[in-house]
């Protein structure tokens, strides 16, 4: 349950920032969610080739809820790099809100 609370709110945050510049915010919240998923599964195999370079104890003996609360960081750092990398290239790049018709720059001889 806290999980989907967490993910909304990873998708509130982007679909805002979509929205405060003018851009799709139902494909800037599914980013954000997929690049939190992408932060715990890069981190996840991270874990799993350290410990099998180690040859410690194996990933099967770690218990499942101590797995998803070590990789919670990852995916929420994963969030908030891909967000403020968006936000630094919106506000560099500003969508033309006057053209709005693709063909509106063209005139007729």
């Amino acid at each position: 349950m806290l999980g989907l609370l967490l993910l909304y709110l990873i998708g509130r945050q982007f679909y805002d920032l979509a929205r405060r510049h003018g851009r799709n915010g139902w494909g800037l919240a599914l980013l954000g969610i997929a690049a939190y998923y992408l932060g715990i599964f890069v981190a996840g195999v991270t874990l799993a080739l350290v410990l099998e370079a180690l040859e410690t104890a194996p990933l099967e003996s770690f218990n499942d809820t101590v797995l998803g609360l070590l990789m919670l960081p990852f995916g929420i750092l994963s969030c908030y790099l891909v967000y403020r990398l968006l936000d630094q290239h919106f506000r560099g790049i500003e969508p033309d809100r006057e053209s709005v018709i693709l063909d509106d720059g063209f005139e007729e001889d």
